[in-house]
C-alpha cells in the first residue's frame, strides 16, 4: 500500500472515531439535540425552565426508563447545561382527586432518579472549563452542554432507578414532574450513583440495587432475596443476579468515597424516609 493510501485510511478512521459519540447517542434514543455551539447563550436547565426559556415533560415507561422532552421556547438556539443527575416525582394532585385530601402521598408511585449522558461530538466543541460564568460547576470533565434549536422538542430516553422500594411502579399515564435530585433524596451518594448510570459506568440493575441499599436501607442480603412474584403459578424469579449485586457494592463504595455520604448515611436515610 502506498503512503498516500495509508494516510487516507488513517484520516477516514479518525473521522469515523470523531463521529462515533454522536452516532451512539442518537442510537440510544437522543433526538433533537446537537453539540455545543460557540456564540449561543448557555443556560442552566432548571433556571431556563423557571425563566420560561425551556418547557419540559417527563414520561416514565416504568421504573427503569424515562423519556425527557425539552422544548426551546426562547426563539433562539440555546446551549443547555444539564445536571449530571436529576429526579422525577409524581404530581400528587392527580392522586388527591382520586383518594381525597392527603391521599396523594400514600397512594403515589415511586420517585425516580436518573443521570445524563455526556455529549461529545467532535473537536469543534469548547472544553467544559471554558463555559462562561463558571457554569461547569459540579459537572465532570468532558461533560458538554447540548444545543437545541428554537421551537424544537429534544427527546432523550434515559435509564432510571426507583427511589422508593415497595411503592407502586410508574407508568406512562401517570403525570411526573422533573425535580432536582437533592429535592427528592438527602443522600449524597445517590447523586453519584445516578450520575454513573447516566454515563454508562454501571448497569441499570446494579444501579437499582445500589439505590435501594442507599435510599431505603435494604441490606445486600435482603437485595439478594428480592424476587419478582409470577402469576398463574409460574415460578418467581430473582430480581438481581450475584454479579449485579457485586457491581452495586462497588458502585456504592465509589459513590460514598466521592461524595463523603457514608458519614451521614443514617441521618440522610431518616430524612429520605420522611419525605
Amino acid at each position: 500500500m502506498t503512503t498516500i493510501g495509508r494516510v487516507g485510511q488513517f484520516l477516514a478512521l479518525a473521522t469515523f472515531m470523531m463521529l462515533v459519540p454522536v452516532a451512539v447517542l442518537a442510537a440510544d434514543g437522543i433526538k433533537g439535540f446537537g453539540p455545543y455551539r460557540q456564540g449561543c447563550e448557555t443556560v442552566d436547565l432548571f433556571q431556563a425552565i423557571e425563566d420560561g426559556q425551556l418547557q419540559v415533560r417527563l414520561i416514565p415507561r416504568d421504573s427503569a426508563q424515562v423519556r425527557l422532552l425539552v422544548e426551546n421556547k426562547s426563539g433562539k438556539p440555546l446551549n443547555v447545561l444539564l445536571p449530571e443527575a436529576m429526579a422525577a416525582s409524581p404530581v400528587l394532585a392527580q392522586f388527591e382527586n382520586l383518594f381525597g385530601p392527603g391521599g396523594g402521598q400514600d397512594n403515589a408511585p415511586q420517585n425516580l432518579g436518573f443521570g445524563m449522558p455526556m455529549m461529545q461530538g467532535g473537536g469543534n466543541q469548547a472544553p467544559l472549563f471554558n463555559m462562561p460564568g463558571g457554569q461547569n460547576q459540579n459537572r465532570g470533565p468532558g461533560f458538554m452542554p447540548f444545543n437545541i434549536a428554537p421551537e424544537v422538542v429534544g427527546q432523550m430516553k434515559l435509564s432510571s432507578v426507583c427511589l422508593d422500594h415497595g411503592k407502586p411502579n410508574p407508568r406512562p399515564t401517570i403525570q411526573y414532574e422533573l425535580r432536582r435530585i437533592d429535592e427528592v433524596t438527602a443522600i449524597p451518594a445517590m447523586h453519584e450513583v445516578c450520575s454513573m448510570l447516566g454515563r454508562g459506568e454501571i448497569g441499570q440493575k446494579a444501579a437499582q440495587a445500589a439505590a435501594w441499599h442507599l435510599n431505603n436501607g435494604l441490606s445486600w442480603e435482603e437485595l439478594k432475596k428480592e424476587r419478582i412474584h409470577a402469576v398463574f403459578g409460574l415460578q418467581s424469579k430473582i430480581v438481581f443476579t450475584p454479579e449485579q449485586i457485586e457491581e452495586a457494592k462497588k458502585a456504592v463504595k465509589k459513590a460514598e468515597e466521592k461524595s463523603g455520604g457514608s458519614k451521614n448515611q443514617k441521618i440522610a436515610s431518616s430524612l429520605s424516609a420522611s419525605r
